[in-house]
């Protein structure tokens, strides 16, 4: 149980780390619940990935490798 909440802590804190860098680049275009919205399905749909791809190392290796 702990190693979910620190997973889904980790997954959150890095989308508001990215939301506040492509914030001081650009306006944002929705204000209100539809933001609410969308934060919620990135942190679960990230979530998801990151769960599926951490039990399947070579799948995580080769990723890695063409995303340099």
């Amino acid at each position: 149980m702990f190693e979910l909440m620190q997973s889904v802590l980790l997954v959150f804190i890095e989308i508001m780390c990215c939301n506040i860098f492509y914030e001081t680049f650009g306006k944002a275009r929705y204000k209100g619940w539809i933001n609410a919205i969308q934060f919620i399905l990135l942190l679960c749909s990230t979530y998801i990935l990151v769960y599926v791809f951490s039990k399947h190392f070579l799948i995580t290796a080769v990723y890695n490798f063409f995303k340099k």
